[in-house]
């Protein structure tokens, strides 16, 4: 009899301890803002520049947004949020078009980040870009919606 009691006060136990880690992971996964998110003077080191061979792109993540990064050549690197803006779908790039597009519903996306064609009419937001010591930087801003032009593409790479 005082083994079952036992058992069951082990039980009680457990279960009570998954429910407070599930607790803790829902309080960190849905109910707290990330701190730094966006905002002016946030660096991003997004990994070797090395990873990205030229032609093609990598995705990384940054505050579970996808960044796709895009090696147009071996001084310039694209950076461009990695969500349509016509549906939440993450894009791909397809290196024989040159383009990213969007499985969902065929969008189609420039390395600049304008509209190709699909049902998107705005932009893709693009991440100012530095490469300093084989490494790929990402300059975040305040705002996460400004279009302005890339400095890689622009040619002030460093």
């Amino acid at each position: 009899m005082n083994s079952a009691r036992d058992l069951s006060w082990w039980l009680s136990r457990v279960v009570a301890g998954v429910w407070v880690l599930f607790a803790l992971w829902a309080w960190e996964k849905f109910l707290t803002v990330p701190p730094e998110t966006l905002v002016p003077g946030v660096v991003v080191d997004a990994g070797p520049v090395d990873r990205i061979q030229v032609g093609l792109a990598r995705t990384v993540y940054v505050r579970e947004v996808p960044v796709i990064l895009l090696r147009l050549s071996e001084e310039v690197v694209v950076a461009l949020e990695g969500t349509c803006t016509f549906a939440p779908c993450d894009l791909t790039w397809d290196p024989l078009e040159g383009v990213l597009v969007c499985p969902c519903h065929g969008d189609r996306f420039l390395p600049s980040g304008k509209v190709l064609s699909g049902r998107a009419v705005r932009p893709l937001s693009v991440i100012p870009v530095t490469l300093a010591e084989n490494r790929v930087f990402l300059h975040w801003r305040a705002y996460h919606g400004d279009h302005t032009e890339n400095p890689a593409v622009a040619g002030k790479t460093h």
